[in-house]
């Protein structure tokens, strides 16, 4: 064979050989990088799913009134440490929980603190952290629970990944943040499991290709695939040693030997891949459905409430609502987000009612309660009573406002029903006072005359007598109608 068709061939035979250890490689490479990505994505989903569900737990009015080491000894103290206890019982992953609140300095400080090897100290109480986890350090603003983008190490040096959610109040006042420290080193050995595997999974690709180019290259004869095809089918056939010299046969057969061991390993890596990867993808489906399950049961019980409920930003623009606020304002409750006051099926007058509302609530911080007001809705008058809170995000700025409203027409109208029947009681007790009182004052006033006259008074003097106590008597259940009712005749 020509020097130039050596040339030829050798360069087609590298030429392969790379682009399967290029081709390969990026496979491994890919399905361990699509591993780790849905590793950390569940992960993440579950952290963000304890911070939402544990925060509403602390009761903010208490956290709020922790300030130094000795409110550590009182009772709403020890309520919300007990909280944070059952919290981190409920999951063998957190490894770190606790609560802080920015002091006016900047810094962030302890307020509540457990870990999972020690009981937490009372001296916590009021300690800055020495080292924030990153959105901390970075003095992020956080209105909802938010979790860190990747895997940190905490102050005891393990691998972490941290979650926050603010802590309300009863009126929406946020008193600090929960930050949630999620045991990240499951997840890491998993990753170097899987990294390893992949690593291995390159090497034997890489083995084989190098065993092929070093054949091809020893046996100085240019026969690509073809011939080594050929020659398996061969050695698969038992029709190899007939065919090659002796010195060839036991070079093949070890040659054979290493390619069936590779090919083994191979497809035990990629095996055990799969199967890793098919569990990894139940449990992200499964804590999917969980989380879906929690956000449903959520807008359920918003959904049932018979209030009307509704949230807006600092710009009166509606953010959300319940469903029986969207079944008054004629919208779904998705068509809400976005519309103002004036997008919305209310009067001008209400509209701008509405409006000013908002913008003293957002200017003063001052929640408006107990507001009653005239609705016109399909020609009919009815009466609203509404209130409206603002928010506060942890800087203490306000960010919106939330606000629920009830129809409280059956009220009013009970109300005007008890006012004209408490009116037609008071003109019935006036007619029958007047009514009685007239007679009654003419017969006391006979008698008494009867009664001085010496032969009438003599002749029926108990008579007289009887008649004056009777008409006295009943002129007394008068009075005391009178006075009983109020009335001032």
């Amino acid at each position: 064979m020509s020097a130039q068709n050596w040339k030829l061939s050798t360069k087609i035979v590298l030429a392969f050989s790379s682009l399967m250890v290029l081709g390969m490689g990026s496979l491994a490479t890919g399905q361990y990088w699509q591993l780790r990505t849905s590793q950390r994505k569940a992960m993440a989903d579950r952290l963000s799913e304890i911070v939402q569900l544990a925060a509403p737990q602390i009761d903010g009015d208490y956290h709020a009134l922790v300030v130094n080491r000795q409110d550590a000894n009182t009772t709403y103290y020890r309520i919300n440490q007990e909280q944070l206890g059952k919290i981190q019982a409920a999951s063998d992953d957190i490894q770190h929980l606790y609560t802080v609140r920015q002091q006016p300095e900047g810094h962030y400080s302890y307020v509540l603190k457990k870990w999972k090897e020690h009981e937490t100290s009372l001296d916590a109480v009021g300690e800055v952290i020495g080292s924030p986890p990153p959105f901390l350090a970075n003095k992020e603003t956080i209105e909802s629970p938010v979790v860190e983008n990747e895997i940190t190490y905490s102050s005891a040096g393990i691998p972490v990944l941290v979650g926050y959610a603010p802590i309300y109040g009863q009126f929406g006042r946020v008193d600090g943040l929960l930050v949630v420290e999620l045991d990240a080193r499951p997840v890491l050995e998993r990753e170097s499991q899987a990294q390893k595997i992949a690593v291995a999974t390159l090497l034997i690709i890489v083995a084989i290709t190098f065993g092929t180019i070093r054949y091809l290259s020893q046996s100085l004869v240019v026969r690509p695939t073809l011939m080594l095809n050929q020659a398996a089918k061969r050695l698969a056939e038992g029709e190899w040693t007939a065919t090659l010299p002796t010195h060839r046969q036991d070079e093949f057969g070890e040659l054979a030997q290493s390619f069936d061991n590779m090919a083994q390993h191979l497809r035990n890596s990629f095996e055990q891949l799969e199967d890793y990867s098919q569990n990894l993808e139940e449990k992200v489906e499964a804590r999917t459905k969980e989380l879906s399950a929690s956000q449903q049961l959520l807008n359920l019980v918003m959904n049932n409430i018979p209030q009307s409920i509704f949230w807006k930003n600092k710009k009166s623009v509606y953010l959300g609502c319940n469903q029986s606020f969207a079944n008054v304002a004629g919208v779904s409750v998705d068509e809400i987000r976005g519309k103002t006051d004036n997008d919305l099926l209310w009067s001008e007058a209400d509209a701008r009612f509405f409006a000013g509302c908002d913008r003293k609530v957002l200017e003063s911080g001052i929640a408006e309660l107990g507001l009653v007001e005239p609705h016109q809705s399909n020609g009919r008058q009815s009466w609203l009573e509404m209130s409206k809170v603002p928010l506060y995000d942890q800087r203490n700025n306000v960010m919106g406002l939330i606000g629920i409203f009830q129809d409280i027409t059956p009220y009013k109208e009970a109300e005007r029903a008890a006012h004209q029947a408490s009116e037609a009681k008071s003109e019935f007790l006036a007619n029958m006072n007047h009514e009685l009182r007239t007679p009654l004052n003419g017969i006391l006033g006979y008698t008494q005359i009867l009664q001085r006259d010496s032969e009438t008074g003599v002749k029926h003097e108990k008579g007289l007598r009887t008649i004056y106590q009777c008409a006295t008597h009943l002129m007394s259940l008068i009075n005391d109608i009178r006075n009983y009712s109020g009335l001032n005749l």
